[in-house]
């Protein structure tokens, strides 16, 4: 698994992934299959503050986590963005 997402022919390799994760404020974190998500992880261990996909599941088993999510990316990613450059973010 780790050489087909190391395959700069299909994307990104890990360093070029780790290090843009590193130099990031945000990063987008669509839902998935369950509230455990390793884009979360990855976020948060490179010091990046993760954009949650909202997912009524997540917020279920989180309830008043502090990070930012939106209901859907397309219409309400840049009101977010926008609260948090407010904020200081």
């Amino acid at each position: 698994l780790t050489q087909m997402w190391n395959d700069e022919k299909r994307g990104m390799n890990i360093t070029a992934f780790r290090d843009l994760l590193l130099n990031s404020d945000l990063t987008l974190c669509p839902g998935g299959g369950s509230p455990e998500s390793y884009r979360v992880a990855e976020a948060l261990e490179g010091g990046s503050l993760p954009v949650l996909g909202s997912d009524l599941l997540f917020e279920h088993v989180y309830p008043g986590h502090p990070m930012p999510y939106v209901r859907t990316f397309r219409l309400d990613l840049a009101r977010v963005l926008s609260e948090l450059e407010e904020e200081g973010l």
